[in-house]
This record gives C-alpha cells, sequence and structure tokens, in this order.
C-alpha cells in the first residue's frame, strides 16, 4: 500500500495535487504564491538595483569623460594662454621691430636727404668748377693765340731785322755789286726826293693804282748818272 502511494505521487500528478491540497493548510497552500511574488519582488528590486548601478556606472563614466573634457579643455586653455603669450611675445617684438625699422628708415631719409645736398653742393661746385675750366681754357686759348701771335711777331720782326741788316748790307755793297753809282733805300727822304722829281704827274697819278710796279715800294733804288 504504502509503495503503491508513493509510486502514485511519484506517478500521477492529478493525485500528487490532491494529496497537497489535503495535507497542507491553506496558508502553506499560499505560500508558493507568495513566494513566486517575494521571487518577483526580489527580481524587480534587482533588476532596480542592477539599473541604478549601470547609472551609477553610466554617471561615473559621464563624470569620468566630463572630468576628461575638463582636462582636456584645461590643457587646451594652457596651450591657449601660452600661445597666446607667444603671440603677445611676437607682437610686442614685431613692434619693436618695425619701431626699430621705423628709426632705421628714418635715419636713412635724413641721410639720402643730407647725400641729395651733398650732391646739390658738389653739383654746384663742379658747375663753378666747370665754368673756372672753361674761363681757363678760354684764357689758356686767348694765350695761345697772344703766344702764337707773339712768335709770329717775333718772327717777323726777326726777319725784318734780318732783311733791314740785308738791306743796309746790299746797300753799303750796292756801289760794288752795281760798279758805281748812288741810291738807297725808299724810306730815306732823298731817295724819295730824287723819285718825286724823276716821275712826271701822271707816272705817279698811274702808280697810285699800281703797287706793283710802284718804285716808293722797292726795297733798294739805284741809278748812275750819265
Amino acid at each position: 500500500m504504502r509503495e503503491q502511494f508513493l509510486e502514485l505521487l511519484r506517478t500521477d500528478p492529478e493525485f500528487r495535487e490532491e494529496v497537497r491540497r489535503l495535507v497542507l493548510t491553506d496558508e502553506l497552500l499560499a505560500l508558493p504564491s507568495k513566494f513566486d511574488q517575494l521571487v518577483a519582488v526580489v527580481h524587480e528590486l534587482a533588476e532596480i538595483q542592477r539599473q541604478q548601478s549601470e547609472q551609477i556606472r553610466s554617471l561615473m563614466e559621464g563624470q569620468k569623460r566630463t572630468e576628461e573634457q575638463v582636462r582636456v579643455l584645461a590643457e587646451a586653455q594652457r596651450r591657449t594662454e601660452e600661445q597666446l603669450q607667444r603671440q603677445a611675445e611676437q607682437i610686442q617684438a614685431l613692434t619693436e621691430a618695425q619701431r626699430r625699422t621705423e628709426e632705421q628708415l628714418q635715419r636713412q631719409v635724413e641721410q639720402i636727404r643730407a647725400l641729395t645736398e651733398t650732391q646739390r653742393r658738389t653739383e654746384e661746385q663742379l658747375q663753378a668748377l666747370t665754368q673756372q675750366v672753361s674761363a681757363l681754357v678760354a684764357a689758356h686759348a686767348r694765350m695761345e693765340e697772344a703766344f702764337q701771335w707773339l712768335i709770329n711777331w717775333q718772327r717777323g720782326e726777326m726777319e725784318r731785322r734780318e732783311g733791314e741788316r740785308y738791306e743796309r748790307h746790299v746797300i753799303r755793297r750796292a756801289p760794288i755789286l752795281f760798279n758805281g753809282g748812288e741810291g738807297g733805300s725808299p724810306y730815306e727822304p732823298m731817295i724819295q726826293q730824287r723819285l718825286a722829281s724823276m716821275l712826271s704827274r701822271e707816272q705817279r697819278e698811274q702808280l697810285f693804282h699800281d703797287e706793283e710796279g710802284d718804285p716808293f715800294l722797292a726795297d733798294l733804288i739805284w741809278w748812275k748818272d750819265g
């Protein structure tokens, strides 16, 4: 009997359920339902806990990301400030360089102005020197002309004196050269009087227009009476 009862409990679900209702009280029978509810609540709490943990983890990761972003922003801010500082220093250096460049340009402008003034004075001096050189060249040309005239005059004077000497020599030797007679230079008043007495009025008028045949222009007048 006992074996049959146990066999039925193992193999017949309806028999097992009927036995359970007979043996167990209503409170005990309600326990599985409450246990299931409790399990469900526990599962719900666990899910809530899991969700909260997930939210906390997400918040912590977000906080971590926020802190990383803040760190990155702080680093970027630091680099930006350093870059701004370098740019400010560069601007200051450029401003100083610009100031020195302007001062240098000002000095160059003053030097160019001074050079221009010097060039102007130099050109004026060169112009004055050119005028002086032109005056000296003109004076030298006049001196050359005067010197040439003096040389020509001296040569002519020497030739004249040589001619006069030769003329005097010829006049002194004329009695020998012409074998007697008398005469002399037409410059002598006596010779001029003799020529004037020898020439008629018509001959003198003719000689007025004929210098080549004028005896008064001859180097020597000589005659023989007789």
